[in-house]
């Protein structure tokens, strides 16, 4: 598919989901969800996946996941079009989100990868190029709190149960080869069990970091038989040395992407040309 048919596909996906006429064309989880308390407004709402332009057209394809989006001003709360990756943004998470995605691109692709997670190495054009053929989501569609909160948002019991549905649902859109989680802590309990049941009676552990459980990886499969495989990592900001080193990927931590990261990335790049 091209980029406009993945964006037909997704949007009528989202359709179906957040325009629920029986409850106002709004998700059905919509009322449930929503906090109590007045000190908790809603942020945003009904989140969608962003989709690079070249996604699926000369690089393998790759989907990231996060925890949620939209963390300034929102002019609309409600999310209505799908959007394009940022190819200029820097913060600690996205950081770790242009590392990862560059490192895995650039080694399937007999490029050379980047050295480090610093700005002024992710922003050398083949890098930023790599933006414009990756999909970047996140496991909660909805956020609550004010519109200055980047962290403590709340994730409602409801959320926990609900919203990773729609993140499988892009999977079977997206067609990923390659699914990346960026996630320390508050992923739903069930959507690593969901996964595994959706894609595999049982996961099959390629790697996993010798220090750090939190970073691994897993080879899965699709109902036609299609392996994909899933990398477990820590958000930019993951405990627990994010304040003192400005995150995994903030202040180049040497120590996390050289010792724990990159030997779990490498095992992925070698299992999938392995079985291209």
């Amino acid at each position: 598919m091209n980029y406009d048919e993945y964006v037909k596909q997704l949007n009528e996906m989202y359709d179906e989901i957040y325009c629920n006429k029986s409850c106002g064309n709004r998700c059905e989880h919509w009322e449930k969800c929503k906090p109590k308390d007045p000190n908790k407004p809603v942020k945003f709402y009904f989140d969608r996946v962003k989709v690079g332009k070249e996604y699926g057209t000369i690089y393998p394809k790759i989907l990231f996941a996060g925890l949620e989006g939209v963390h300034g001003e929102v002019e609309d709360l409600r999310i209505t079009e799908i959007s394009e990756p940022s190819l200029t943004k820097y913060n600690p998470h996205y950081k770790g989100v242009r590392y990862v995605l560059s490192y895995l691109l650039a080694n399937l692709s007999n490029e050379t990868p980047p050295i480090n997670a610093k700005k002024s190495e992710l922003s050398k054009d083949m890098f930023v190029e790599h933006l414009k053929h990756y999909c970047l989501t996140n496991i909660y569609k909805c956020a609550f709190g004010l519109p200055k909160d980047i962290t403590g948002l709340t994730h409602t019991e409801e959320m926990k149960n609900e919203c990773f549905k729609i993140f499988l649902k892009e999977i079977e859109v997206l067609h990923p080869e390659i699914v990346v989680i960026q996630i320390a802590k508050n992923a739903p309990d069930n959507l690593w069990n969901s996964m595994i049941k959706a894609y595999g009676n049982k996961e099959e552990l390629l790697k996993r970091a010798e220090r750090n459980a939190k970073t691994s990886a897993y080879r899965l499969k699709y109902n036609d038989g299609t392996p994909f495989y899933c990398i477990w990592t820590y958000h930019g900001n993951g405990a627990p040395f994010a304040k003192q080193r400005g995150g995994r990927f903030g202040n180049n931590n040497v120590e996390y992407i050289e010792n724990e990261l990159n030997p779990v990335l490498d095992e992925v790049i070698e299992q999938f040309l392995k079985n291209k």
